[in-house]
């Protein structure tokens, strides 16, 4: 949709992204794993996902590495993201899948309203590009944005770290709510 209304580029960008050596791959790899399997170990959500970004964002800051993935693997990722986040359903009953439609599309009418507050915020109170803005505040998950923030050519940083905050953000205050809205256990069964 971004890139039918103009606002994001549909077609890549004239300077191709540098592949990293296979070396580099090899660092990259061997990092990742290494950060995804100590933030595993501290039961930290999503290790895997983050731990690959951390390692790759350290390598990449630094200057050790140089470039990324090339085009064909970074397409087989996309469509392994894809097969991965299909399977979820796989075993979903087409009933139960029917019975929370409704409270689905609620929570995506609610989720898009606040992110348009926000966007329109952001968008007339700074000089940053309404598509990463867009992107940045969209609601959906995490790894889903980034492909899509590669795949349109917008800020995967600023895109990342927006979606960062948010899981952060609502991972410390989810608690907080469900002890002030929450109905205490005794009452449930009444």
């Amino acid at each position: 949709m971004l890139a039918l209304t103009g606002i994001a580029p549909s077609s890549p960008p004239a300077v191709a992204a540098a592949t990293a050596s296979p070396l580099e791959l090899l660092e990259l790899i061997v990092a990742a794993v290494a950060v995804s399997l100590l933030l595993r170990l501290m039961k930290f959500p999503a290790s895997w996902m983050f731990g690959a970004m951390i390692a790759s964002s350290l390598l990449h800051g630094i200057g050790y590495v140089e470039g990324g993935l090339p085009s064909w693997v970074r397409g087989v990722a996309l469509v392994g993201i894809g097969a991965l986040i299909g399977t979820r359903f796989a075993r979903m009953k087409t009933k139960t899948l029917l019975g929370h439609v409704n409270a689905g599309l609620g929570s995506f009418a609610i989720a898009i309203a606040i992110s348009a507050i926000f966007v329109a915020i952001i968008v007339l109170t700074t000089h940053v590009r309404i598509a990463d803005i867009i992107v940045a505040f969209a609601p959906g998950a995490m790894d889903a944005m980034l492909a899509l923030a590669l795949t349109l050519h917008i800020d995967p940083i600023f895109v990342g770290a927006h979606h960062l905050s948010r899981f952060v953000f609502v991972t410390i205050a989810t608690p907080g709510i469900v002890h002030l809205f929450g109905r205490p256990q005794e009452d449930v069964d009444d």
